[in-house]
């Protein structure tokens, strides 16, 4: 989607979610919130991003929105192998 200049689209859905639904800043608070999550005490927002690559804006928008996330990386930054 960021591909398709869509990063005011998803901006604006975003800036929608009310702000009781977002989680924390703090690591433990987030902890706390997801086993809420988990006991289906309360709901949050929830992120995924899923890109092959990880371009300037991806990133940029991975690191406002998500709150510690994981990164995945498979193979060496730059490494452009053939599969055959």
């Amino acid at each position: 989607m960021i591909d398709y200049n869509l990063e005011d689209s998803v901006n604006a859905i975003i800036g929608q979610i009310p702000e009781h639904l977002h989680k924390g800043d703090e690591e433990a608070l987030v902890k706390r919130q997801e086993q809420q999550m988990l006991t289906g005490e309360q709901n949050f927002k929830t992120f995924l991003m899923f890109s092959a690559t990880m371009q300037p804006l991806v990133e940029k928008m991975a690191r406002q929105y998500l709150k510690f996330p994981a990164f995945i990386q498979v193979g060496e930054i730059g490494d452009k192998k053939t599969i055959e």
